[in-house]
């Protein structure tokens, strides 16, 4: 079950997302809830999620600079911002701060939920590579301690000078 932190000023739009009944049917469920971004960077220093969706324009800390305090804080998970407005410039300084995806309000059930299975597969890619690459270290770590072991063991034998 991957966890999302949903962060959005409205409280009605808040409450109807979190209840909407794909939810059930899904590998997603909503973990948490923040009504800005200084809230859910609150929310982040307890518990971990998967993904955060945002809005862009709230009260107190807005969901740009939230994305910025997330990078700067060392946060990698993907980050979906959702807004009612279409402007380049958002999506633009968006980037900067790695978003991976941009929801249009209103936006449909499905939609939503097609967003969020781009990401999570994008997350799943980086997790088996993360995974992948680990093993490959821990392999090459174990071989060279075993080269050292000989190297050690040739120059204590004699076999190779000091």
């Amino acid at each position: 079950m991957y966890r999302i932190l949903f962060v959005e000023d409205d409280e009605a739009i808040r409450f109807l997302v979190s209840k909407y009944h794909f939810w059930k049917q899904s590998d997603f469920s909503v973990a948490g809830e923040a009504g800005n971004g200084k809230e859910a960077l609150a929310l982040m220093a307890q518990k971990t999620y998967d993904v955060v969706i945002t809005d862009i324009r709230m009260p107190v800390m807005d969901g740009l600079e939230l994305c910025r305090q997330m990078k700067r804080r060392g946060y990698e998970m993907p980050v979906i911002l959702a807004s009612t407005y279409s402007d380049f410039e958002y999506a633009r300084t968006a980037l900067q701060y790695g978003v991976k995806d941009y929801l249009l309000k209103p936006s449909t059930k499905n939609e939503i939920k097609e967003v969020l299975t781009r990401v999570i597969g994008q997350l799943k890619e980086q997790q088996s590579l993360r995974l992948e690459l680990t093993e490959r270290i821990h392999t090459y770590e174990k071989k060279l301690d075993r080269f050292q072991e000989l190297l050690l063991g040739n120059i204590l034998s004699g076999r190779y000078p000091a």
